[in-house]
């Protein structure tokens, strides 16, 4: 496949956009979007493209790459929907998977309404491992899950991260990421805490330039959580 010519790259504000890897930060973001948001390829491109804050300095990224993003990030899934009114469906398995569509439908405005068996049947592995586990939280975990299982890729991250359990308070997050440095110091971290006081919800995934990514959204400096 060539390479994007100069005169075929988009523009935004009248600057080329360069033809260079995505950055991590972008990538998140498209990634964030494609999961949680449920936006299209198209949506997202757009979204970049109309708000220079959610590119953070970094290059617009051409809308194929942007479509390759979105793939890796939402595998195909043919397992058809999800239902309590399967008769496969155990009632007490609902009631794990239930008030993380109702919190992912909130979230999405209304663009995810159902989920499909294969990401219920990970929700419902992720709840029973870590009942105390949030319902948003539940819901990253177990696409990360689904989406190692459809491409391959380790998933020793995610079942450290459930041990550790990061979405408690500051010092889970702290001891948590104590741990991630001792084993693995190639990964890059960083964490927000919420105006409750507790962790943000994570991003979780892997590339293959910069290992696994630990991503409890953002904050300047991480450091203070660990050197505290």
């Amino acid at each position: 496949m060539s390479a994007t010519s100069d005169d075929q790259r988009p523009t935004i504000r009248g600057k080329r956009v360069r033809g260079r890897q995505t950055s991590l930060e972008i990538e998140m973001v498209i990634r964030e979007y494609a999961r949680v948001e449920k936006f299209t390829p198209t949506q997202i491109y757009r979204l970049l493209k109309d708000n220079e804050k959610l590119l953070k300095g970094h290059d617009l990224p051409v809308l194929r790459t942007v479509q390759r993003i979105h793939r890796k990030a939402v595998p195909p899934d043919p397992s058809g929907p999800w239902s309590l009114a399967d008769a496969e469906v155990d009632p007490d398995d609902a009631a794990l998977v239930l008030p993380v569509l109702a919190e992912v439908i909130e979230r999405s405005g209304g663009r995810w309404q159902q989920f499909s068996k294969d990401l219920a049947g990970w929700i419902v592995k992720v709840r029973v491992a870590a009942p105390d586990i949030p319902p948003r939280w539940a819901f990253t975990v177990a696409q990360s899950y689904q989406a190692g299982e459809k491409h391959k890729e380790a998933v020793d991250g995610l079942d450290q991260m459930l041990g550790f359990a990061p979405w408690r308070d500051k010092a889970h997050v702290r001891r948590y990421f104590l741990a991630v440095k001792m084993l693995h110091p190639e990964w890059r971290t960083h964490v927000e805490i919420a105006a409750n006081g507790k962790p943000d919800y994570p991003m979780l995934y892997s590339r293959a330039a910069d290992g696994f990514v630990i991503a409890i959204t953002y904050t300047e400096h991480p450091e203070e959580l660990i050197h505290a």
